[in-house]
């Protein structure tokens, strides 16, 4: 390992800001990703509810119009978003599986492991180094920046993906909309509305730091590599040029010198108005969080698809993930509720099931508004063969069968 790979390790980061750890490998679970949520996020968030409800309610009891104003700034905040986000289809560039066909697996693959709703990815020309997530219900919007996807190598871009997908099925993107909907800047409110409004802005900014710290675990989960989604933070904030005059040792101590004395409550003070966490303590929060998993014992459920006698097999460009097919019957479909979630537009959300009636496996087709075709022939309902290929929407799935 070269000395500069050394200094970005986990283990160099976690000795570095003091934090408990060891050289075993750590192990992230997708699948458990909501249960990640940052400890903060929750009073943050019940505390905001509670000022925009005192205002809107405090609105209404001083005057019809005052209450028209509060509830006509939530609808022009969710119109606007809206708005944003179909500019995504005129100005950028999707990415699919024809188009920046090098990110699609990236794409397609975190997708696929947190689960994610209708989620369109986008890059578009911008000297800034930034990512943003947006929607209220799908599809929803990330958009890459292209100087992000140029400054970062994948691992790293993978963990900004990860981040704002994290933002998704958080919630955020939603909560932002009834939160962020209360801007009162440029509004002239009442007293004592105005003073509300000012604490609301405080909580909001609080609740948006506290999102951007359980999104930052999102985004460890989705690279795997801690040491990974930090270079990432640490190239968004100083450039990928000086990133490599950072000192790890050198930020640890800048850390360390906010929890002392005067400078303690001189950094919290001065972080009040930040929408994002201050560097040094996003990368503390992170390494926070990896020193609590680092004892996780690795599951073995992988072993499991080894002995089954039946599975689909996603051909390319999916990385060919295999889904096991066990007793009960497999749901193929757009439905989050589906054991293959296909993230195909031209898919139904419950396209197709494969099940077993004892002597071989049978495909049945959900009444689905494209059709289920086997190896090029739509069916209603077929026995399947060792090596069929299922084509759903534009998705194609191969039956590989032991005892076929």
């Amino acid at each position: 390992m070269s000395d500069r790979a050394a200094e970005l390790s986990t283990h160099f980061a976690l000795r570095a800001f003091g934090k408990v750890g060891s050289d075993r490998p750590r192990v992230f679970d997708a699948r458990r990703l909501t249960t990640y949520r940052h400890p903060r996020e929750a009073p943050a968030l019940t505390l905001a509810l509670a000022v925009v409800a005192i205002t809107v309610v405090g609105a209404w009891m001083l005057s019809w119009a005052a209450g028209l104003a509060i509830v006509s700034l939530f609808v022009l905040t969710a119109l606007l978003t809206r708005l944003s986000a179909a500019q995504q289809l005129a100005r950028a560039a999707e990415i699919t599986s024809t188009q920046f066909a090098h990110l699609f697996p990236l794409v397609a693959d975190l997708r696929e492991r947190f689960a994610m709703p209708e989620t369109r990815v986008f890059v578009t020309q911008s000297p800034l180094i930034n990512a943003v997530a947006a929607g209220f219900q799908e599809p929803y919007v990330i958009v890459l920046n292209s100087a992000l996807v140029e400054a970062l190598d994948e691992e790293e871009l993978k963990s900004v993906i990860g981040h704002e997908m994290g933002h998704i099925k958080f919630g955020h993107t939603r909560l932002g909309l009834l939160l962020g909907g209360l801007d009162a800047r440029g509004v002239v409110l009442p007293f004592p509305l105005n003073v509300v409004a000012s604490v609301r802005d405080l909580i909001f900014l609080w609740w948006q730091r506290s999102t951007e710290m359980t999104a930052d675990r999102a985004g460890i989960i989705a690279c795997g590599r801690p040491s990974k989604a930090i270079a990432a933070q640490v190239k968004v904030s100083v450039g990928p040029t000086l990133f490599q005059h950072v000192n790890l040792a050198d930020l640890a101590s800048q850390a360390a010198v906010l929890h002392r004395g005067v400078a303690r409550w001189e950094g919290f003070a001065s972080q009040l108005s930040a929408s994002h966490p201050f560097l040094v303590n996003r990368i503390e929060a992170m390494l926070d969080f990896v020193s609590t998993l680092e004892t996780q014992e690795p599951e073995q459920a992988p072993e499991r698809v080894q002995h089954v006698a039946a599975r689909l097999v996603a051909r390319a460009p999916n990385s060919r993930r295999e889904y096991p097919i066990d007793s009960h019957a497999l749901l193929v479909g757009r439905s989050p509720s589906a054991d293959v979630r296909l993230q195909d537009r031209a898919a139904s959300r419950r396209h197709f099931e494969v099940r077993s009636d004892g002597a071989g496996y049978v495909i049945s087709d959900l009444g689905s508004s494209n059709g289920t075709f086997v190896n090029g022939v739509q069916v209603e309902s077929a026995r399947l063969q060792d090596r069929d290929v299922i084509r759903a929407g534009v998705t194609e799935l191969e039956f590989q069968c032991n005892n076929s």
